[in-house]
């Protein structure tokens, strides 16, 4: 079983993903984009981030573990 991950390193590691999407212009960026960060934030962080368009603060500040 996987080890809980740090919150801090989690919300520093969207924080991170949040600026990098700013410059994605391309859907070839997109995918480059979504394979770097993936494996460390999970689906369900990067689609509220890039499909849904949620605020980061609320990403950020949302419980669920998203792994």
């Amino acid at each position: 079983m996987a080890e809980p991950r740090d919150p801090e390193q989690v919300k520093a590691e969207t924080i991170a993903a949040s600026e990098e999407f700013a410059a994605v212009a391309t859907i070839d960026d997109l995918r480059a984009w979504w394979k770097k960060h993936y494996l460390k934030l999970g689906h369900k962080r990067l689609a509220r981030l890039a499909i849904l368009g949620w605020p980061l603060e609320r990403i950020v500040a949302d419980k669920s573990r998203g792994d």
